[in-house]
C-alpha cells in the first residue's frame, strides 16, 4: 500500500493490508513529506473500528484500536461508532453515526478521544436521507450534507457547516465566496474558483450512479446539471484489484 502526492509525485509506502478487513476511509494527520505522520483508516466495522500506522514506529504494522468512548446521543450508551474522519493539524476530526465529534491522538502510541464536540452534526432541516462529507478547506474543517427529501436518489438540498475552534461546535455556511466544493465518495477538494475556471460559491457533487456532476449554487439554493464525468479535465480513480 502507498500514498501518493499528486503535487509532488512522491510516494509514501504503508505497510500491507489485510485484505479480510474492511477499508472505508483513510486520513493523515500531516503531509505525507514530512516523513512523520500518522495514517488513520476508517473499517467501518465494529471491531477493529480503527487501524493505525505511525510513520517510523518500531513495528512496520498496521494496529488494531478499538473505540470505548460512549456515544452520547445513544439512549442505550453504546461505543462511538465512526461514518467519516479527517485529519487536521495533527489529530484526526471523526464524525460518529449518531452525529457526534471525536477529536483523537496518538499518545504513547495510542489512538486516544482527548475531546468531543459541543453540537450534534445533523442537517437543519427535515431529510429521507443524507450523506456526509468532511473536508479540509482553506485552513477550516468543513460538513456536507446532501440531503434528499423525496427520494434516496435524487439530491433536493446542500447544507455546510463549519467547525468553530476551540468550542467544538457547528456553524452553519451560507457562503464559500470564490472557493468550489467538489464531493465524491472517495474524496473530496476544494478549490479557488477564479484559478481554476469553475463556478465559486457552489457545490458540485455526483448523485446515483448517474455520469454526471451536478452543481448546487450557494446563493440562489438551485441545483443544476454540469458537467458529464468523461469531459471533465482529469481521470477519475479506477480501484485496480
Amino acid at each position: 500500500m502507498q500514498i501518493f502526492d499528486v503535487l509532488t509525485r512522491r510516494e509514501s509506502y504503508l505497510p500491507a493490508w489485510d485484505v479480510t478487513t474492511p477499508f472505508k476511509f483513510v486520513a493523515l494527520s500531516s503531509s505525507s513529506n514530512y516523513g512523520n505522520f500518522t495514517a488513520v483508516v476508517l473499517t467501518g466495522i465494529s471491531s477493529p473500528a480503527l487501524m493505525v500506522y505511525s510513520w517510523g514506529q518500531e513495528k512496520n504494522a498496521w494496529i488494531k484500536h478499538e473505540c470505548t468512548t460512549l456515544e452520547p446521543f445513544d439512549a442505550k450508551k453504546r461505543s462511538m461508532q465512526f461514518t467519516n474522519i479527517i485529519g487536521f493539524q495533527g489529530k484526526f476530526y471523526a464524525l460518529s453515526l449518531q452525529g457526534s465529534l471525536a477529536v483523537m491522538e496518538v499518545i504513547n502510541s495510542r489512538l486516544v478521544v482527548t475531546t468531543r464536540g459541543t453540537n450534534r452534526a445533523v442537517p437543519s432541516v427535515a431529510a429521507r436521507y443524507c450523506k456526509e462529507y468532511l473536508l479540509e478547506s482553506n485552513g477550516e474543517i468543513l460538513l456536507v450534507f446532501l440531503i434528499y427529501r423525496k427520494t434516496s436518489n435524487v439530491v433536493d438540498e446542500v447544507e455546510i457547516f463549519r467547525l468553530h475552534f476551540p468550542k467544538l461546535s457547528w456553524i452553519k455556511v451560507e457562503r464559500l465566496q470564490e472557493r468550489a466544493l467538489f464531493l465524491e465518495n472517495e474524496c473530496c477538494i476544494w478549490v479557488n474558483s477564479s484559478q481554476t475556471g469553475c463556478r465559486g460559491n457552489c457545490v458540485y457533487f455526483n448523485q446515483s450512479a448517474a455520469d454526471e456532476w451536478f452543481i448546487y449554487d450557494m446563493e440562489s439554493g438551485c441545483i443544476s446539471p454540469g458537467l458529464a464525468a468523461s469531459s471533465l479535465p482529469w481521470s477519475e480513480p479506477v480501484m485496480e484489484e
